[in-house]
């Protein structure tokens, strides 16, 4: 019976490849057909105002500054809610390091989260959002840096939130709960869970009203008298930062307490199934510009960190990257390379 069963299962798998790679192709040609027939206002930059070709590095070290607050969090940093998560996790942890630091213990966790691309995209948002708050305005276009704007807000906000709202909040608070119960943890670490996403969906609502109110005021940055620039511009360097810093806050919430307890808790084959449901929630065409910023927010980050999302992500995928980045990237976001 396996004998015979095993070259349709092989065929199965054979035509799956086949198709992936028919839809990644199909995208490179769509990728150069929507370059070619952009409208001229959205211009084709890609290189920065030196005229040499830099990547998008984000900011580095307010980053950097932020994982090691992330690293050293302490229970008087966390809600009541997550410190019950965190004391569940150490009282539960078997391995060898479950006594150690933060740092390797989150590494420890690593080994077997596999929703990678989660991380990613918000550190993306979180880059992008600072790198909106310190535009060099005397420097820059208004038509420049509404277009960033609405790339960062419109679509890779947006597409998080999408994505936290429809798919992984509640997954949290369904299968990661029953897989607790099912492992015999105590109600008080459900209800703990449960209170930890309520609150993260209550930061999702703030950022998503700040997000509105900086579109609101990019709209009018064209509009205004030339004495109000300046007031506008402030403004939308303190939006833009009040973004960062509250989903770089529900970054660090959900590093400490819910990627281990998704290691812990959920197997690698049920990780895996929610990642299928998210590329089918974003849809592969705006997935592809997703790709690209998360690749961009990387670049600021550990080689590890690097060598995980080169062993994540298909190969032909990351020789596309380069591609949609100049074609469909770059146009949008060219003013925020180097800040």
């Amino acid at each position: 019976m396996s004998v015979s069963n095993s070259p349709r299962r092989w065929h199965g798998v054979n035509k799956l490849t086949w198709i992936v790679t028919v839809l990644l192709w199909l995208s490179l040609v769509l990728t150069e057909v929507e370059a070619t027939w952009k409208p001229p206002k959205l211009g084709f930059l890609t290189r920065n105002r030196g005229g040499a070709a830099t990547p998008f590095l984000g900011v580095v070290d307010y980053h950097n500054k932020q994982k090691e607050a992330a690293a050293t969090l302490t229970d008087n940093t966390l809600s009541p809610a997550a410190q019950v998560l965190q004391q569940y996790l150490a009282d539960t942890d078997e391995s060898s390091n479950a006594r150690s630091s933060p740092r390797s213990t989150l590494r420890h966790h690593y080994d077997h989260f596999y929703i990678h691309g989660w991380r990613w995209h918000t550190l993306s948002v979180v880059r992008q959002a600072r790198a909106l708050s310190r535009v060099p305005w005397e420097f820059v276009d208004v038509n420049d840096f509404q277009k960033a704007a609405r790339f960062v807000v419109d679509f890779n906000l947006r597409g998080l939130q999408h994505i936290e709202q429809k798919v992984f909040f509640p997954w949290l608070k369904s299968s990661v709960k029953a897989q607790l119960l099912k492992k015999g943890a105590p109600q008080t670490v459900t209800r703990a869970l449960e209170s930890v996403v309520h609150q993260l969906e209550q930061d999702q609502k703030a950022i998503r009203k700040l997000g509105n109110e900086l579109m609101s005021t990019v709209s009018n940055l064209g509009k205004s008298p030339q004495d109000n620039q300046d007031t506008l511009c402030a403004t939308m360097a303190r939006q833009s930062a009040l973004i960062a810093d509250r989903t770089q806050s529900m970054m660090d919430t959900e590093t400490t307490v819910l990627i281990p307890l998704v290691a812990r808790t959920m197997s690698k084959r049920q990780q895996e199934s929610l990642n299928q449901a998210v590329i089918q929630s974003l849809g592969m065409w705006n997935s592809r510009l997703h790709l690209v910023s998360m690749q961009q927010a990387l670049l600021g980050e550990s080689p590890e960190e690097r060598v995980l999302f080169a062993r994540s992500i298909p190969k032909l995928a990351q020789r596309m990257i380069p591609r949609w980045k100049r074609l469909l990237y770059d146009p949008q976001m060219s003013i925020l390379q180097d800040l």
